[in-house]
């Protein structure tokens, strides 16, 4: 204990003790508590942030453990819904494919899709190409088509 009292570690925190007692009693005394304020203030303002910073951080990083089991669970989630849309995007390409075969083997256009048939009413109406044979078949006739009649209700 002898080596404590005499150690430069003691006469150190005794002199800075000394100090913290002595300098605002005499400012103090001399009605200029002010300056001491400012300069406790000037240090301690940076101390005081570098604390919040670090507690805010502190706290972000716990939030990050303390919602890890909801972060997995939704991750999960994403990643069901992922190969969901995944499965309907191969389902809608081999659709696609499968009707740009037919339509290249019917040679014929795939029809435009309408708004209305888009609602379920069928708006347009596929039209099959005449070949030259069925063309030879049929009489030619000069006179116009007959005028459908449409009945009055």
């Amino acid at each position: 204990m002898k080596q404590f009292f005499q150690s430069k570690f003691f006469y150190i925190v005794t002199v800075a003790a000394l100090l913290c007692c002595i300098v605002p009693t005499v400012f103090y005394q001399m009605g200029a508590t002010f300056i001491l304020r400012d300069a406790v203030t000037g240090l301690l303002t940076p101390m005081q942030k570098l604390f919040n910073y670090t507690a805010e951080a502190m706290d972000g990083f716990a939030a990050y453990f303390y919602r890890f089991d909801e972060l997995v669970e939704e991750n999960n989630q994403l990643r069901e819904e992922v190969a969901e849309l995944r499965a309907q995007i191969y389902e809608n390409t081999e659709r696609e494919e499968m009707y740009a075969w037919m339509a290249g083997f019917l040679e014929m256009n795939p029809p435009m899709p309408t708004a209305t048939e888009s609602m379920g009413d069928l708006a347009t109406t596929v039209r099959l190409p005449v070949t030259r044979e069925i063309r030879r078949s049929m009489p030619e006739s000069s006179a116009p088509p007959p005028v459908s009649m449409m009945p009055v209700s």
